[in-house]
């Protein structure tokens, strides 16, 4: 039995909510891209020349790496700490006997 009396007793039973919260972490960083390519296109749909078409661009590149960068960091620890939820809310014993390894 888990050390957690919270968690399900069989492992499909229930999931932990940090799961729900990196779904939508994940969910709100491709609307927020799909979104900014929005607006970029509308913006080099106003550009009058190609300098402030390329200027444009420029802007958004190191935006859109800056926010890539971000959300990249937060994505690492979201999916640290819900691995490390998800061990505590996994039933069973977590270690091998010498001879339980499939031939």
């Amino acid at each position: 039995m888990s050390s957690n009396p919270e968690a399900p007793t069989k492992l499909g039973a229930g999931v932990p909510p940090i799961w729900k919260d990196m779904t939508e972490a994940y969910s709100d960083f491709f609307m927020e891209g799909f979104r900014k390519n929005w607006e970029l296109q509308m913006a080099l749909l106003t550009c009058k020349t190609p300098e402030e078409a390329m200027a444009v661009q420029t802007e958004m590149l190191h935006n859109a790496m800056a926010q890539y960068s971000h959300e990249m960091s937060r994505f690492y620890s979201l999916m640290t700490n819900a691995m490390s939820q998800t061990a505590i809310w996994a039933p069973g014993k977590r270690e091998r006997a010498y001879n339980d390894v499939p031939v």
